[in-house]
């Protein structure tokens, strides 16, 4: 299929870049750009009427094994094993590493606890393992500091922009590229109609996701704005900004666009900078909290998900 094909010269073009470009930027353009260029599966054929709550996104296990979030990451760590191994002789474990590591492992936890889950408690840690996992690591390996956190989302926006277009006509036309280019989407339709117009799908797996990807470009773009200002060519990154700022308003996620509005005056307001480090620890422990909860298998989400309308409109 032509899905399959895609899957075996991504690999092989990948590989190139890294002959090309420095590790750090080779990492990020190959798993950024295989992450929203990508079909994201083969999508089996959905029965008229049914939703499809067996396919969701990357924090849940799915019965779809081959997708594109296994295949970037793990493309990328290939590239990097062989061209910058030297900097995984570096890396040295931490403490917030054991949690990355319950974390791809819950669900052989979870699988103590509730028989016959679905999927296989194996196959979902292997998911999650490549999934979170292989790109925590490379993180760890290749962003280890401010400047390369500050040269990742360079790459961020640089990757991001290229949909700017495809946006635009999706917007006004409806959501049609994937279906076009690729097979049926199974998500086309699901909260495609907005307030005004359309919101965009592109390749992404739902329009929410686009929503959040393309706010978390722009969010990008203003943090470089910031960073840049008063040096000689900050007017191109002013100008990338609000390209990605647009098109993320065009997606009309309201969830995305208030964390979105809500963070831009961080980046210019140092007191707020400030507040925000202070709430950052009561935060990351409700955040532990929610995750030990969900990985219990306590909340059925995927039973949620799929049979209740707040579930469906949620996903």
């Amino acid at each position: 299929s032509l899905i399959a094909i895609l899957y075996l010269l991504f690999p092989l073009l990948s590989l190139a870049l890294f002959v090309r470009l420095p590790a750090r930027t080779a990492v990020g353009i190959v798993y950024l750009a295989g992450l929203i260029y990508l079909p994201p599966t083969d999508y089996p054929v959905v029965p008229p009427g049914s939703f499809p709550d067996w396919i969701i996104g990357f924090a849940l296990p799915s019965d779809l094994w081959l997708t594109r979030a296994w295949i970037a990451p793990l493309t990328a760590l290939i590239g990097s094993l062989i061209f910058a191994a030297p900097s995984w002789q570096r890396l040295r474990p931490q403490p917030l590493d054991l949690a990355m590591l319950l974390w791809c492992l819950w669900p052989l936890l979870q699988g103590l606890l509730i028989p016959g889950a679905t999927p296989s408690p194996w196959r979902s840690s292997l998911f999650l393992i490549g999934v979170w996992a292989i790109p925590w690591l490379l993180g760890r390996v290749h962003y280890r500091d401010t400047d390369d956190i500050w040269h990742l989302l360079r790459v961020l926006v640089g990757v991001t922009l290229p949909l700017i277009p495809f946006a635009l006509w999706e917007g006004i036309v409806g959501p049609s590229l994937y279906d076009l280019l690729i097979e049926p989407h199974p998500y086309i339709a699901d909260g495609a109609v907005r307030y005004i117009g359309w919101r965009p799908l592109l390749f992404f797996e739902t329009g929410n996701q686009y929503g959040i990807w393309m706010c978390s470009a722009a969010l990008a773009g203003w943090a470089i704005v910031q960073k840049e200002a008063g040096r000689l060519g900050a007017e191109r990154w002013i100008i990338m900004a609000f390209g990605l700022s647009f098109t993320a308003l065009l997606g009309q996620s309201v969830g995305a666009l208030i964390l979105l509005f809500a963070a831009l005056p961080l980046l210019f307001s140092p007191l707020l900078r400030r507040l925000a480090k202070r709430l950052s620890l009561p935060l990351l422990g409700g955040l532990v909290l929610f995750a030990g909860i969900y990985a219990s298998g306590v909340i059925p989400v995927r039973s949620w998900v799929g049979k209740s309308a707040l579930g469906r409109g949620a996903m």
